[in-house]
């Protein structure tokens, strides 16, 4: 049986070489990783936010934060599911970035009707009362 790959399928052995040779100092190891995992990335974030753009730029984020920490990223870890995850993050954030609303700074309290003056007649009522009570 034969299984079609696609250019940016995970190969972990060269992954682990290619974030090796970039931790010794070659940044083209780098650009290797990205132009291998950044379609796949971005798609990944468009099926979380809905939106192609958005999608694009949190998965650039995403590579800019594991290019940032790369040099520290342990042999052990592979490196698509670790910027996979980075991602995921981001996509929450968005999210809830998206969910917090800004208050209108001049909000308006609309009409105001009826029932005011019956209110302060009762309360001059019971002010009256109470001070010819302490007579």
């Amino acid at each position: 049986m034969l299984v079609a790959l696609r250019a940016d399928d995970v190969d972990l052995d060269r992954d682990r070489g290619l974030v090796r040779r970039f931790q010794g100092g070659d940044g083209e190891a780098f650009d290797e990783l990205y132009r291998r995992y950044y379609d796949r990335l971005a798609r990944f974030c468009q099926r979380r936010v809905r939106d192609h753009h958005t999608a694009e730029e949190i998965a650039q984020e995403a590579f800019a934060r594991a290019l940032t920490a790369l040099p520290d990223l342990g042999g052990d870890r592979r490196f698509y599911p670790w910027v996979s995850v980075i991602a995921a993050h981001l996509c929450t954030d968005w999210h809830r970035r998206q969910g917090r609303s800004e208050p209108d700074p001049n909000p308006d309290p609309g009409p105001v009707s009826g029932g005011q003056d019956a209110i302060v007649d009762a309360v001059d009522v019971t002010l009256a009362i109470a001070a010819l009570a302490r007579l």
